[in-house]
């Protein structure tokens, strides 16, 4: 996965600062996925025909990334591409030209397979089919015909069949032929197509009832070759076996070619690329294949594998190596025999299967931060996959994170809906009713996020379009789902891995849960010691969608904890006693407290817009999730050690935050004036007189104040700082920004805009110090939402006098002077809304 949690925020001291609040400001998947541009694994195969079912709990710990089995994964596995299609005049038949010591009567092998023997050809290149039936079914590759033309959601290719002439070769008919794809098995790499016509008494071969064993001679017919089709090559059985254990040579023959000559790391590299597939080989289909010494090459993919009876032992699938040594690997005749057990009728509807389709990298995520898992996410170079189980049905409560591998070979995720998004469009399958079947898809033909087709799927699997469906609206609609609380579990869940956009509005912000303290900042962990005494006190925590910190300022349960695996555990059980956490999530983040150091977590800050570094909400906690509004606190930094009611604590978490945050979003220095971001310091980076030129005429020389205001300014933040007085010592060559730090600088106000929220602050007795602050959430209103007075100690009260009136306000200096002087500067700073 990702290392999402890695970034920079201005102003943030030591670099765990970076790690949690350079992502904050941006959503984690917030914006609309756009398929990657690589096309391999964008494919068409079957639709998921119903639900998976449930999985059991388990404990069992996995990679942050598992290896799955995906289109693109096969498609490195099978190097069998097709046979660029050379034009019609320059295609030349093969003449049996066999080897003298051939094993039986090859001869006779073509003379009865090569008739029966078709060239598949669709608009990207030419491949090989053989007859199994006498009216016209013809199994091929999967990967042979899905790069086939398509009407809606069917698969046309052409055909062209070629008989014998006089002298033993093949002699093409020179008459193509529609035929339709009526099943396709992308695993199995199968396919079954159909000529349109009425045919009968067309050649065919027989699937052997008897398995093929190493020794067996054996043929196989292909189109390979330059130019040349209906070419034999004679051979034998090497090996019979499952796909999975014959990897390993896979790999070994993968990195034994020159271009990976001198690459240590190539076997450990591969090796790893084909793990997962082997283990998902292992729970899925066992996938049967038989090796020959057959060389098969591009253009035979499809072709039969016969023995000396001219009956069908395998399929030409794919094979490794050069010349001179080459593994060729056909589809074992038992895979075929189960595969044209049950053959529809009618021509098939053959969507992606988002469980193959969907990449290669698996992750399961709890993606609403509640504890429990709900979204099993998937990532490849060409496509993605989201699964959402609405009803976290899958895995139980208090469970580890599972084999994702093993859960994903099971098809074991109970998942509601499912996003897949390829280059070629994206899909969303919905059970509507909770009933395991899956029964509307929305089709985005042009991957623009936007529904372009809706269809009902029947209980024959069979797709209807409906036309209320295709609205244009986005492709995640929770109001398909009947279930009131699946609903909302979908608007959150898309909203969340996806992006608001791709989420039918419903009508404001999608209800929202509480996250887990302890879990809802992720379960990839790493150990910390912020404050430097050689124990251990903070956790790192992250996840795909959200990153964190879990404090343990007392020690008491991760002190002694000295590797990640021990702290990991741990956090699983929910079983580190933390005094607070922080859990971010694109522009959100939660602090919790345990104020009393009771165990249980009782105070909670929140804020929908981290850039702030406030909290726009604050509650406290009761028992049964019962949250008190605190309004005290609003607009006051998020993370405040001294809000710990032990004052050691309170300083421990202080030494520990200092580290870990940035000051304009923790207060380390006070619970008063410092629990308010500072106009000074967070204000941007880039600091000026009002004398620049964008004030020269408006501002500055007009009214004489050239030195007395400074401007900062970043990327989401500004502020100014006004000495109404004047009276600040010349700051003759000193730029603003030395002015500033050289602490001269004596303001009687200053005004803060930090991503959408705005401070004033007041020395209203000018002594110096600010002892007045108003605070809006909602600048546009020019009102003040919360007013605080910080009183000679240092404290932080509201007054409720003060709130719903303007920011801007001259009459609370106590000074006449400084009143005038105020309001006339102010008349050219702010605008008319926002001044008393």
């Amino acid at each position: 996965m990702g290392k999402r949690w890695f970034g920079r925020l201005g102003g943030s001291s030591g670099y765990v600062a970076a790690a949690i609040l350079g992502p904050l400001v941006a959503a984690c998947g917030g914006a609309t996925p756009a398929p990657p541009p690589d096309p391999a694994s964008a494919k068409a195969g079957p639709a998921p025909a119903a639900k998976a079912t449930k999985a059991e709990a388990t404990k069992a710990q996995a990679p942050s990334t598992a290896r799955v089995p995906s289109r693109s994964m096969l498609d490195l596995l099978r190097r069998a591409e097709l046979l660029p299609s050379p034009d019609a005049a320059s295609t030349k038949s093969a003449l049996a030209s066999l080897p003298e010591g051939g094993k039986g009567d090859v001869r006779e092998n073509y003379r009865a397979v090569a008739p029966a023997t078709v060239i598949i050809r669709t608009p990207t290149g030419l491949g090989t089919g053989v007859i199994v039936g006498p009216t016209g079914w013809i199994l091929t590759n999967n990967h042979v015909v899905d790069s086939g033309e398509r009407e809606d959601f069917r698969i046309k290719v052409s055909v062209e069949l070629g008989k014998l002439d006089k002298s033993g070769a093949m002699e093409r008919t020179n008459k193509p032929i529609t035929a339709w794809v009526h099943k396709a098995d992308p695993m199995r790499d199968l396919a079954i197509i159909k000529l349109e016509g009425n045919h009968k008494d067309l050649p065919f071969i027989r699937p052997a009832a008897k398995d093929p064993a190493p020794g067996e001679p054996v043929a196989s017919l292909g189109h390979a070759g330059s130019g040349l089709v209906w070419a034999i090559k004679d051979g034998e059985v090497a090996a019979v076996g499952k796909l999975a254990t014959h990897l390993s040579q896979l790999v070994s023959l993968e990195c034994s070619g020159s271009e990976s000559a001198g690459d240590d790391a190539c076997p450990k590299r591969k090796q790893e690329m084909f793990e997962g597939l082997k283990k998902v080989l292992e729970h899925d289909k066992p996938l049967m294949v038989v090796q020959s010494t057959c060389p098969n090459w591009p253009g035979d993919s499809g072709g039969p594998l016969v023995n000396r009876g001219n009956e069908l032992v395998g399929l030409n699938s794919f094979g490794y190596g050069n010349s001179e040594n080459r593994a060729t690997f056909h589809v074992h005749v038992s895979e075929i025999r189960t595969f044209l057990s049950e053959i529809p009728v009618q021509p098939a509807d053959v969507l992606p299967d988002p469980w193959f389709d969907g990449g290669e990298e698996a992750t399961i995520e709890d993606a609403d931060l509640d504890g429990r898992y709900d979204v099993l996410r998937t990532e490849g170079r060409a496509a993605m996959a989201r699964f959402y189980d609405l009803d976290q049905s899958t895995i139980g409560d208090g469970a580890g994170k599972p084999d994702v591998g093993a859960l994903y070979g099971k098809r074991g995720f109970d998942a509601e809906v499912i996003y897949l998004a390829t280059r070629d469009g994206s899909f969303a399958w919905y059970d509507t009713d909770d009933d395991g079947r899956y029964d509307v898809v929305l089709h985005d033909e042009r991957g623009s996020g936007r529904v372009t087709h809706g269809y009902r799927i029947g209980k024959n699997g069979k797709l209807g379009k409906d036309d209320a469906l295709g609205s244009g609206g986005p492709m995640i609609q929770p109001d398909l789902v009947v279930q009131s609380a699946e609903r909302n579990a979908l608007a959150r869940l898309g909203s969340i891995t996806l992006g608001a956009s791709m989420v039918e509005s419903r009508g404001g912000e999608p209800a929202e849960n509480l996250p887990s303290p302890l879990l809802g900042g992720g379960r990839e962990v790493a150990i910390e010691d912020m404050d430097g005494d050689g124990r251990t006190d903070t956790l790192v925590t992250r996840s795909v969608y959200s990153h964190g910190f879990v404090f343990d300022v007392d020690q008491g349960t991760l002190g002694e904890v000295h590797k990640n695996d021990a702290a990991q555990a741990l956090l699983e059980k929910q079983a580190v006693d933390a005094e607070a956490t922080m859990i971010a999530q694109g522009p959100r983040l939660w602090v919790y407290y345990d104020r009393n150091d009771d165990g249980k977590f009782d105070f909670l800050t929140y804020t929908s817009r981290a850039g702030t570094g406030v909290a726009l909400e604050a509650y406290r906690l009761g028992e049964g999730g019962r949250k008190e509004p605190a309004p005290e606190h609003v607009g006051r930094k998020m993370l405040r050690p001294r809000l710990l009611e032990n004052g050691t604590l309170a300083a421990r978490l202080g030494r520990v935050a200092v580290r870990a945050i940035p000051s304009a979003t923790s207060a380390i220095a006070d619970d008063g004036l410092d629990s308010f971001p500072d106009p000074l310091r967070h204000g941007g980076i880039y600091f000026s007189f009002g004398d620049t030129s964008r004030w020269s005429t408006g501002f500055g020389p007009k009214t004489g104040w050239d030195k007395a205001v400074i401007v900062s300014a970043g990327m989401t933040s500004t502020s100014l700082v006004v000495d109404v007085n004047k009276d600040s010592p010349a700051p003759g060559k000193l730029s603003a920004q030395e002015v500033i730090t050289g602490g001269k600088f004596k303001p009687e106000f200053a005004f803060l805009h930090r991503d959408g929220a705005e401070w004033t602050y007041y020395d209203t007795d000018q002594d110096g110090r600010f002892d007045l602050v108003l605070f809006t959430g909602s600048p546009s209103t020019g009102l003040a939402e919360r007013a605080y007075r910080i009183d000679a100690n240092g404290a932080a009260t509201m007054d409720p006098s003060l709130a719903g009136g303007k920011m801007v306000r001259p009459s609370v200096f106590t000074k006449k002077p400084t009143q005038a002087q105020f309001k006339k500067v102010a008349g050219e700073l702010f605008q008319a809304r926002s001044l008393e």
